[in-house]
């Protein structure tokens, strides 16, 4: 996320910077044919999970946010008066 903080009577910028996020998301499923008591339950689980559905873009977006949310805010404020 880029944010570029101007001055609003000459339009100069006063600060840009850039901030950066990762949010990361993991899903496993499985399958499996054989003795049932050789699996563990954690195996069980990832068997289970089939119904599991992919992350939505803008699920991810809400993360991203969320994160990077009070980072640009506390930035804007150091060079904002209001």
């Amino acid at each position: 996320m880029e944010v570029d903080i101007r001055d609003v009577i000459n339009r100069k910028t006063v600060n840009f910077s850039s901030f950066q996020e990762t949010y990361r998301w993991q899903d496993e499923t499985g399958s499996y044919t054989g003795d049932s008591r050789a699996l563990s339950q954690a195996d069980w689980n990832i068997i289970n999970n089939r119904n599991s559905q992919p992350m939505r873009r803008e699920d991810v977006l809400q993360e991203l946010y969320r994160k990077l949310y009070p980072r640009v805010l506390n930035h804007v404020r150091r060079y904002v008066e209001w």
